[in-house]
């Protein structure tokens, strides 16, 4: 008996069209040609195995290593800010934070900044430019809530709830930026989990 390929048997399927074809949705008719039924199958399986955890975590710290010229120094300009230009008085917003919140902050803040130190800068990112104008965004309008709280503290806008608690949540704006242009969720997590303490701990502190 000769053997038959699949493909051969395909290929010599094609252009065969049956007396009926597939009423269902999402079921290919009878006409449909038995290579691209394989063809979309192939496909298929290569899409379920990139979303599979393992190629996830792979996808994840393959990037990983030592560079001078790395994620951290997207954190260079807020902390310059926070040490230089920071002028608002602990005192102007009275109030504690629980320990706890204080330590779970701290935790995710220096996850987020030793993990991103980690992550050589790529330029080839697909997602690189667009975190690029994400992060710029957002530290813009950091720098901007910071300079209205410092410089027009009686101000309507500064007395709203918004705006004091703008220089906490605007941070995962460019924390967002960041993650993009490393194209990494773990980043973004960190990070999300960094501002949601953070934003809990100036609640906390800071809201009139």
């Amino acid at each position: 008996m000769a053997f038959v390929s699949i493909t051969a048997f395909a290929d010599s399927m094609e252009g065969v069209t049956p007396l009926l074809s597939s009423p269902l949705s999402g079921i290919p008719a009878w006409n449909t040609p038995i290579s691209s039924i394989l063809l979309r199958s192939e496909v298929n399986t290569a899409v379920n195995n990139s979303l599979s955890p393992k190629s996830l975590l792979n996808h994840e710290i393959s990037p990983v290593g030592i560079s001078l010229v790395n994620n951290f120094l997207f954190y260079v300009p807020p902390l310059a800010w926070n040490l230089i230009f920071q002028q608002i008085p602990m005192g102007y917003f009275p109030g504690s934070a629980p320990l706890w919140l204080v330590i779970s902050e701290n935790i995710f803040r220096y996850a987020a900044m030793g993990y991103s130190a980690l992550l050589p800068v790529n330029t080839k990112h697909d997602l690189f430019l667009s975190g690029l104008a994400v992060y710029t965004v957002g530290m813009l309008s950091y720098f901007a809530s910071w300079l209205v709280l410092s410089y027009l503290p009686d101000s309507p806008a500064a007395q709203s709830l918004v705006l004091r608690l703008a220089p906490a949540y605007l941070p995962l704006v460019w924390l967002g930026g960041m993650s993009m242009m490393a194209e990494s969720p773990l980043l973004m997590v960190l990070s999300t989990l960094f501002v949601g303490f953070h934003v809990t701990d100036f609640a906390t502190r800071y809201a009139p």
